[in-house]
């Protein structure tokens, strides 16, 4: 196995992040094919969650998570790589905050992120950004009790995007349009909506994978500067643990479940139309995915795979990597015991 100086050195091309059953946060970096993974614990304090990393443009990495020492009192916390060493700080910890946490990095390399405010049983949504010199935070939406599954997006101006879900039944979003914070309803469904993930693409606008319950499909929200459009790609119980990546070309990229047959699935708009495939057929595959473009625009997804639906399964961290004829699939934790919301980077080497 390549020594971590491998990684200082620049020489790991893929990072993801995950939490372990024994609340360990960790990142993993792909040296090479066949020197495998590394390891290293950032922050084993308190039992971690809701974990979504970043990285920069001198290649270090950023993370925002949530972290709780007792019941109900979450806190807001974020880890930062210099180069040399890890360090964490925490961002709030008034109440109880930081579920849902979704990071995204500006063309400044300031860190913008989404998360919640479960104080009194509610879920307000929250925001936090560095400005290159500290940390500020404000409420988006204060009429927003039971908000979850936040994803956030940042354009070429700078303009900060989020997506969430209200009460299981309204997907939301709001905007921030450089001067103030602007929120709206996409769709309201009758039954549950859940699962948002969303990118910005060459059109600045943006776009939103998410899932619906009631349809079970794996459904598109798109804004073209006037309204809102939906439409579904995949049906059958698909959709769940969306992700969503947009390339500079345009093409689209999603990693998803297919809750039917509990395999790993993948959608690519072309242009044209969406084609969808399934990746991985491995049983109890898809979980907590999370997608990403490497340099030649092929994608690349983490995600979990359990060993079966009982009360202390054994879940494993899996890679994914499309090589431009098949997909290549790895195991990176084969110990049982990865858990948790992988969220996975690439370095711009």
């Amino acid at each position: 196995m390549k020594k971590q100086g491998g990684y200082f050195g620049k020489m790991i091309k893929t990072i993801i992040l995950f939490f372990l059953f024994d609340f360990v946060i960790g990142w993993r970096g792909l040296v090479s094919a066949d020197e495998g993974w590394i390891i290293q614990t950032i922050d084993a304090n308190a039992p971690p969650s809701s974990c979504s990393i970043a990285v920069d443009t001198s290649n270090y990495l950023h993370i925002s998570y949530v972290s709780s020492q007792q019941p109900y009192k979450g806190r807001l916390k974020y880890a930062q790589w210099d180069g040399i060493k890890w360090s964490t700080q925490t961002i709030d910890a008034d109440g109880n905050v930081g579920g849902y946490a979704s990071i995204a990095m500006d063309s400044h390399n300031n860190l913008h992120i989404a998360y919640a405010d479960h104080s009194n049983l509610k879920g307000i949504l929250k925001y936090a950004k560095w400005d290159g010199i500290k940390w500020s935070t404000t409420t988006i939406d204060s009429d927003s009790e039971g908000d979850e599954y936040y994803s956030i997006a940042v354009d070429s101006n700078d303009f900060v995007y989020i997506c969430y879900i209200k009460l299981g039944v309204a997907l939301k979003y709001a905007k921030w349009n450089g001067i103030a914070w602007t929120t709206s309803t996409i769709n309201e469904i009758t039954g549950s909506v859940g699962m948002p993930s969303i990118a910005v693409g060459k059109t600045g606008y943006p776009e939103i994978a998410y899932w619906s319950w009631v349809e079970n499909s794996l459904k598109y929200a798109k804004w073209d500067g006037i309204s809102w459009t939906t439409s579904t790609i995949d049906t059958n119980r698909s959709g769940q643990y969306s992700s969503l990546v947009i390339a500079k070309d345009g093409q689209k990229h999603i990693s998803y479940c297919d809750g039917l047959n509990s395999n790993l699935k993948y959608a690519n708009w072309n242009g044209i139309v969406w084609s969808t495939t399934t990746v991985d057929t491995t049983y109890l595959s898809g979980s907590y995915t999370s997608i990403s473009l490497d340099n030649t625009n092929y994608p690349v997804i983490s995600y979990f795979q359990s060993s079966d639906r009982s009360t202390s399964p054994k879940t494993y961290l899996k890679y994914a990597k499309w090589n431009g004829s098949a997909w290549n699939i790895s195991t990176v934790d084969n110990s049982g015991d990865a858990w948790g919301e992988s969220s996975l980077v690439l370095d711009k080497n």
